[in-house]
């Protein structure tokens, strides 16, 4: 699959669950304001400092931050967030390092390994989401630096990243699907057992 195509895709499909699905509030509104604005700025990249940045990348760190700090306790999740990031861009930079590691596609390997540490770092599906997309942001940032010190042509904020953001949402979201699944069933079986 071309880089780029399952963001446009699952990206789709969140709007659409935002849009059908969700209960209309604030939230709704700016999360389906969000969405359309990475869809439709993906393409369009901004030269700051020498560096090509995309704009659908800035908009997604601004909006990661905004939502960020909103959170409770946000210093533990902002920690949090610096963990999952540093996490992001030292798996990066070993896939590149040592590519004979990755046993399966990339696009694979590295959201599992990234859903494991936020599933362990914090419990709610609004929390995963924001540190997970914060940290990969800053992550992608870090990364695209180092790359750029050793003179390699970089774009900030590129479809392989877009890949990645979706492929963990859907991950916590399926997580979270699962979860909500498997109370159910337990509430169920003890109303079941009286």
């Amino acid at each position: 699959m071309t880089e780029g195509m399952l963001f446009y895709w699952l990206a789709w499909m969140y709007w659409v669950m935002i849009v059908f699905f969700m209960q209309p509030t604030k939230r709704h509104s700016r999360l389906s304001i969000w969405v359309l604005l990475l869809i439709s700025c993906s393409h369009v990249y901004i030269n700051i400092a020498s560096y090509d940045v995309s704009l659908s990348f800035i908009i997604l760190m601004i909006g990661s931050m905004g939502m960020h700090a909103r959170l409770p306790a946000s210093l533990y999740h902002l920690f949090c967030a610096l963990t999952f990031s540093i996490a992001f861009m030292g798996i990066l930079l070993w896939e590149e390092l040592m590519p004979i590691w990755m046993f399966m596609p990339k696009l694979v390997m590295v959201p599992m390994i990234l859903i494991v540490i936020l599933i362990a770092m914090t419990k709610a599906m609004y929390n995963k989401l924001w540190i997970g997309l914060l940290g990969l942001s800053h992550g992608e940032l870090l990364y695209k630096l180092i790359l750029a010190e050793y003179r390699v042509p970089t774009t900030i904020g590129s479809p392989e990243f877009f890949d990645y953001a979706v492929v963990i949402t859907c991950l916590i979201m399926t997580w979270h699907l699962f979860k909500t699944v498997k109370q159910y069933v337990a509430n169920m079986s003890k109303l079941l057992v009286r």
